[in-house]
């Protein structure tokens, strides 16, 4: 770090003097103007109404219920299928929902393949 002007000490006490200044009340340049949840919230209104299907352990579930019946009425995305499983039972299913949706993808790969897709190599 010499040869760039300045020593390899100088540059750990500039890093230092910057990690120290961070924690000084006032000095953090850029405030956000709204909390994390209103800017969730501002986020998912711009996506647009849903409902999100999936799978979830139900000691999960019942305690957000309030919370999601309060994000559901500001922005439209509220819960739709959820299937209430064992924790032990989700490695299996979600390991069993990949392999059919990988499954899924080669069957399409073939179908297009089959009907002469363009991209497949096939130059009859």
């Amino acid at each position: 770090m010499s040869r760039s002007g300045f020593s390899r000490r100088t540059f750990l006490q500039g890093s230092v003097g910057l990690t120290v200044a961070n924690f000084v009340p006032g000095t953090t340049p850029f405030a956000h103007a709204a909390t994390m949840e209103e800017q969730t919230i501002a986020a998912a209104k711009a996506a647009g109404k849903a409902d999100v299907n999936g799978m979830i352990w139900s000691p999960y579930l019942v305690p957000m219920k309030p919370v999601i019946a309060e994000f559901t009425k500001e922005t439209g995305i509220g819960i739709g299928a959820v299937q209430d499983i064992s924790i032990f039972d989700a490695p299996q299913r979600a390991v069993a929902h990949v392999i059919l949706m990988v499954h899924a993808a080669v069957e399409q790969l073939h179908a297009d393949r089959d009907a002469g897709a363009p991209g497949f190599g096939r130059t009859e």
